[in-house]
């Protein structure tokens, strides 16, 4: 479920950037539950597969969206490569489980 976005950059011809959506709007959809582990296991086979930047989590009410559980957790679990660029979501501008991690977005 990844989304390309490709932009022109001064003196390099066009980029293509490959952003990996499917741990954060993907699984909304999808009727089972994924465990913290099998969540943290699907970045890092993304990120084991090439991929640099993943959309991991989203902090909004798991009453509201089941499968958006456990960001914490997820975020906690996943392993912090230098390449590697994580993004949550959240639904409302501050979210107190979604505190200011630098760590989180390398």
């Amino acid at each position: 479920m990844a989304e390309p976005s490709v932009t022109q950059r001064e003196g390099r011809g066009m980029h293509v950037e490959i952003v990996e959506v499917g741990p954060r709007d993907g699984l909304q959809n999808e009727k089972v539950l994924l465990s913290p582990e099998d969540k943290a296991e699907l970045i890092r086979r993304s990120t084991a597969a090439g991929l640099r930047r993943v959309e991991s989590v989203s902090f909004v009410s798991s009453k509201a969206v089941p499968q958006m559980a456990a960001a914490e957790e997820v975020m906690a679990r996943t392993e912090r490569v230098p390449v590697l660029v994580t993004a949550a979501w959240s639904s409302t501008p501050v979210d107190s489980r979604a505190p200011s991690r630098p760590e989180w977005t390398r």
